[in-house]
């Protein structure tokens, strides 16, 4: 978009030796319905992709459906079982289908990634609610607000560190959306849209390096939006990028700051870390509660001793 905007580079001190370059594990499995089986009188060749180009490209043709997974078995799977059982089949939308929302210009993209690297809540918000657009395609994707690295709103995010423009915009994603892009669509369709659409959101890679927004917070050292990310029972934690790296093998390697806790803290909620509570009945006897998630009470702002339990223990 000639604004800058290039890929991913990797961190200083990884020699070219040190990694191979590899596509990063990603698959997306299309769903096509039973009767679009029948009406095309050439089925697809194949139902898994590794490109979304190609999963939308025959997504659309064959009036489908369309899932990211993290092996090939799952995305398989998914396309499969549902090409026989789906009878009510949720289509995606070719552009202007349903949603009545014109297209933006780049010159406006360019302006609402460079509000959310700026923290300009208001403005973010204003052009959401003006146009859904900003946030979603008509094909029921992330819209990409950087081309050259391939980036959506949360891996802007995640890399400029803006946690609460994060969070409304995960809230907008998930509550709201795909309601004001179809708003005479059926509420159950909307729903898998959102649920979609969310894990898209939060899983997808860039181009660059095949960074996934947890990388990008993780390698930047942004704290809240890992806490944000992790608290998303659908995130991906371990996924690898081009360079065979998870999330937790990037940790900080690229902070403007060094900060040894900052970086222990990233590196538990990475790793899932829970807290078990301890239920101290009448007679004195203790018993373990159900583990929850350390992600869960930090972003409720809850601390061990607000839990109903007398006492936690880390897991």
């Amino acid at each position: 978009m000639g604004d800058g905007g290039g890929e991913e580079k990797r961190p200083e001190g990884g020699g070219a030796g040190e990694h191979s370059v590899k596509n990063p594990t990603v698959f997306y499995g299309v769903c096509i319905p039973e009767s679009s089986l029948k009406e095309n009188v050439e089925p697809p060749d194949k139902s898994v992709f590794t490109e979304l180009s190609q999963a939308l490209k025959v997504a659309k043709q064959f009036n489908g459906t369309f899932k990211l997974f993290k092996s090939e078995i799952e995305a398989l799977e998914f396309s499969t079982s549902k090409q026989i059982t789906q009878t009510s089949q949720m289509s995606t939308p070719v552009p202007g289908e349903s949603s009545t929302y014109g297209s933006l210009k780049p010159q406006q993209m360019v302006k609402f990634r460079k509000a959310i690297e700026a923290g300009n809540l208001d403005f973010v918000l204003e052009c959401v609610r003006e146009n859904p657009r900003y946030l979603m395609t008509p094909s029921d994707t992330p819209a990409i607000l950087q081309e050259g690295s391939r980036y959506n709103a949360l891996h802007i995010v995640a890399k400029s560190g803006k946690f609460t423009i994060g969070e409304t915009l995960l809230n907008i994603i998930k509550d709201e959306i795909t309601d004001q892009m179809y708003p005479d669509a059926d509420a159950a369709q909307n729903c898998e849209r959102a649920s979609r659409l969310l894990d898209l959101y939060i899983n997808m890679p860039d181009k660059g390096s095949g960074d996934t927004p947890l990388h990008l917070a993780a390698k930047f050292g942004n704290l809240e939006v890992v806490e944000l990310l992790t608290g998303e029972k659908d995130l991906i934690r371990t996924r690898l990028n081009k360079y065979e790296e998870s999330a937790l093998d990037v940790v900080c390697s690229r902070a403007k700051v060094k900060d040894k806790g900052r970086e222990d803290k990233i590196r538990e909620l990475i790793q899932g870390m829970y807290y078990i509570p301890v239920y101290k009945e009448i007679d004195g006897v203790s018993v373990l509660g159900e583990p929850i998630p350390q992600s869960e009470y930090r972003l409720n702002k809850r601390s061990p001793e607000d839990l109903e339990g007398n006492d936690t223990l880390d897991s």
